[in-house]
């Protein structure tokens, strides 16, 4: 029997992580009409000519396009890049693709990897049916690829918990749990610092989802999320400290000084007012409300009047972000979506505008449902998660203020990892669940009427 059961999982990894690489990979389903990357001019300004690089060694920060030194980040994946083109012989053209399709391969594999090991709380036939529904995500396919960004190192805790997570506590896998977050959280933040806070607080809703709800608030499943969010924060710190040398040996500015000035202009600096609320912010109000106005044929005065009252205050980042990602999911997107996009909302409708509202609807019916059946007890529960776990991507928009709206085309994504696969997952649970009632309470009126004398008289 345990020989069976790791024979299916192996089967639907392996159909998973085929459908992931025949469309994130290779664009085989044919989701966008052609491929651009997420950041392209990142990819030209530090990627490449650290990649070209003969200057400087692999400890030393990414370069620019000018020679000179990028000090925002420490840049280990640049440096890598740098030392694999040192060692085959490749040209720096084929070497960026080969790349873009071992990061794709990397973000494939974790992702199905994750859906996997959720496949107990939820089922196989959810876990299939939003492997397909995410496949289908132009967001995605660009995310996955993109070698500067590397959203495989985004989603690496995340499928950690859920592959290492143990409720009593008492395996090896997981008390080697910590250790392998806080390895995989320094080398994330080696290579840039976004999304901090989401990364920390994503792996806690995979932790719910194998506690039962009256588990929640006890002493052991909080102190086993401290200890995840110690380790991801003590990675995160343990980068900093990493960078603060760098930054020490290679120029001869104040390292904290510099790190802090660059952490105020991605928040709440001068740097923040003058680009972001001044410049950046009211031309993506505009753009929101003339594809409201043209698509919709809402009142010009109501939506300006909309507009205005949310996009304003201390949230405004992430209620432009999103409502950006709306009308765009809505209307059309920047990366030019193949037809049938605009017929089925799945590509980029279900991971947040569809998949939160359809998750929000769904949760009185699983409610419904759990009273009708004990047996259901973890459906609501998987419910509330997924609702929840919006606040790991707010809380970057909230506290990332410049950098969400400058890197909106990245900081969209966050949207999907968690939020989009949990909403998917429980959103296909609960109307399985449904039609699984409904057959129940349908069979035995089947069987009454085929037993019946007037129907086994003819």
């Amino acid at each position: 029997m345990k020989f069976k059961d790791k024979t299916e999982s192996r089967l639907i990894f392996a159909v998973m992580l085929g459908i992931f690489c025949f469309s994130f990979m290779f664009n085989n389903l044919h989701v966008v009409t052609h491929y651009i990357p997420l950041d392209s001019y990142s990819l030209a300004t530090f990627i490449r000519p650290t990649i070209l690089d003969k200057q400087y060694g692999f400890l030393y920060p990414l370069v620019d396009e000018r020679g000179q030194f990028y000090l925002s980040q420490f840049g280990l994946h640049g440096r890598i890049y740098q030392f694999l083109y040192s060692a085959l012989p490749l040209e720096p053209d084929r070497l960026t693709i080969s790349l873009q399709r071992g990061a794709g391969f990397m973000f494939c594999v974790l992702l199905a990897g994750l859906l996997l090991h959720l496949r107990p709380v939820f089922g196989t036939i959810p876990v299939l049916i939003s492997a397909v529904l995410l496949s289908l995500s132009p967001r995605l396919i660009q995310y996955a690829n993109d070698i500067y960004w590397l959203g495989a190192l985004a989603l690496l805790p995340m499928f950690l918990v859920a592959a290492l997570y143990d409720p009593s506590g008492m395996s090896k896998k997981g008390r080697i749990l910590p250790w392998a977050l806080l390895l995989a959280s320094y080398v994330k933040f080696l290579c840039g610092y976004e999304f901090v806070s989401t990364i920390a607080l994503a792996p806690i809703f995979f932790v719910l989802l194998r506690e039962p709800t009256r588990e929640w608030f006890s002493w052991r499943v909080i102190r086993a999320i401290m200890l995840m969010s110690a380790a991801l924060v003590g990675g995160f710190a343990l980068a900093m400290a990493t960078h603060l040398i760098q930054v020490y040996f290679v120029s001869d500015i104040n390292p904290v000084l510099y790190l802090s000035q660059q952490g105020r202009a991605r928040s709440v600096g001068e740097a923040y007012q003058a680009l972001v609320l001044q410049d950046i912010v009211p031309g993506r109000i505009q753009q929101i409300k003339q594809a409201l106005v043209a698509s919709f044929g809402f009142d010009e005065g109501a939506v300006s009047a909309f507009l205005d009252t949310i996009a304003n205050g201390y949230w405004k980042s992430g209620a432009t972000i999103i409502l950006s990602y709306f009308t765009t999911t809505m209307i059309g997107t920047v990366n030019n979506p193949a037809p049938y996009y605009y017929v089925l909302p799945f590509g980029g409708g279900v991971p947040f505008v569809y998949g939160l509202l359809i998750a929000i609807i769904l949760l009185p019916v699983a409610f419904l449902l759990r009273r009708t059946n004990a047996s259901l007890e973890w459906l609501p529960r998987t419910g509330i998660v997924a609702i929840l776990s919006i606040l790991a991507p707010m809380s970057w928009y909230i506290l990332g203020f410049g950098h969400s709206i400058i890197h909106s085309f990245v900081t969209v994504t966050l949207l999907f990892l968690p939020l989009a696969v949990l909403c998917m997952l429980f959103a296909v649970a609960t109307v399985s669940e449904i039609v699984r009632a409904a057959y129940t309470r349908f069979q035995p009126i089947v069987s009454r009427e085929r037993n019946s004398p007037s129907v086994m008289g003819r």
